[in-house]
């Protein structure tokens, strides 16, 4: 059985640095840590560099990164982002200037509609051996969780990788890099008339397809297909509209098993960017009962950075909640301007939404305590003021 498949990509997590800024490190290599033979789980991803710091998802091993560009294990600083493969293979891809790679750890451009845009990007082998490497651009988005993520080679090109021409030796994909050698690929960026005003994120990848076998009694030969990139950042000139939106807000209260001790509020919610820049964002909550009693606040993580119609779905526990029947949790987002972006004035997002809270131990306890009340308390006092008035 020959079996085609698809890296599970490693989310990212964007930490907001300039286009030039360094990552700690100089390498990245990635090894095969795991197949589960039963379900043929492939544990097999690589990073694209994007100039944002990785959230390696999966069981990985993976040396100290460098975006401007990176090298392997082995390389120093200035060699373009690679991979290892099976150990012996190495690649990777990187920006050029005058037949050299330079400092950028990526394209940041901004353009008209209807303009173009050239550039020149580099394809190298590290190593002993020629490789056929798959050069492709395609768009990048935001995850569930609010990630940047890389399309797989087979979506459809529906945002700017459609607007991007990679110009190859014969204007093929894959192309042959010698052992030792690079490629350089002039690539071209042609705006439409239509496009959409603000901002878009393409990955210029490299990839490499290898054989492979799986472990134990199911062994089977399948193909990896391993990538690295670098970004392409694309920001179309007009009207910046920055907004976002919270929706599906909801709260629960979740108790301790201290009768008198102090609950948590688990919040989940999505925020979506329904602008047409990209954004981060702050948030916090706060957690109240009526009039303003019992307040907790808290600050809550950072989103990094949403692309325009990318969301994160978001699940957090607020501690510290002492609960009184019914309370309200108040959720505020205040949209950031990504690094190196000028601020063209936010809408900070407010949302509510109302729940219960109950100390079900201590209610517990006092369902439990009330008879021994009744008994030790209130029988004796009815019955001596029954007594009394007998007598009176």
């Amino acid at each position: 059985m020959n079996l085609r498949v698809r890296p599970a990509f490693v989310m990212f997590r964007s930490s907001l640095l300039p286009a030039r800024a360094r990552l700690p490190g100089s390498a990245s290599v990635v090894h095969l840590s795991r197949v589960a033979a039963s379900a043929l789980s492939l544990g097999f991803v690589l990073p694209l560099f994007l100039g944002v710091s990785a959230s390696v998802a999966m069981s990985i091993h993976t040396a100290d990164v460098s975006p401007s560009p990176t090298g392997s294990a082995s390389a120093s600083p200035g060699v373009p982002s690679t991979t290892a493969v099976d150990a012996r293979a190495s690649f990777g891809i990187g920006t050029t200037s005058k037949g050299r790679f330079d400092a950028r750890s990526g394209i940041v451009i901004r353009q008209e509609r209807g303009s173009s845009y050239d550039d020149t990007v580099a394809v190298v082998n590290l190593s002993k051996f020629p490789l056929k490497i798959r050069v492709y651009a395609v768009d990048v988005v935001n995850s569930a969780n609010g990630d940047l993520a890389p399309m797989p080679y087979s979506a459809p090109h529906s945002d700017a990788s459609a607007w991007v021409t990679l110009h190859s030796p014969g204007n093929i994909e894959q192309v042959e890099v010698p052992a030792l050698g690079k490629v350089e690929l002039p690539l071209t960026i042609r705006i439409p008339d239509t496009a959409l005003v603000g901002d878009h994120l393409v990955g210029l990848m490299a990839s490499l397809t290898s054989a492979a076998t799986t472990s134990g009694e199911l062994a089977t030969k399948i193909d990896l297909e391993q990538r690295v990139g670098i970004r392409l950042a694309i920001r179309v000139a007009g009207e910046l509209v920055p907004a976002m939106e919270i929706s599906d807000l909801r709260a629960d209260y979740v108790g301790t098993a201290n009768p008198v001790g102090l609950g948590s509020v688990q919040l989940s919610y999505v925020v979506k960017n329904t602008g047409n820049v990209r954004l981060g964002a702050k948030q916090a909550a706060r957690i109240h009962g009526p009039v303003g009693s019992a307040a907790t606040s808290a600050d809550l993580p950072t989103i990094p950075i949403l692309m325009p119609g990318g969301s994160a779905t978001v699940s957090v526990l607020v501690p510290g909640v002492t609960p009184v029947g019914y309370m309200t949790a108040d959720l505020t987002v205040i949209p950031v301007a990504a690094q190196g972006d000028s601020d063209p004035g936010f809408t900070v997002v407010t949302s509510a939404t109302s729940f219960y809270a109950v100390a079900w131990p201590l209610a517990a306890v006092v369902v439990l305590i009330a008879p021994v009340v009744a008994l030790t308390v209130v029988r004796p006092r009815l019955r001596a003021a029954r007594l009394s008035g007998r007598h009176g």
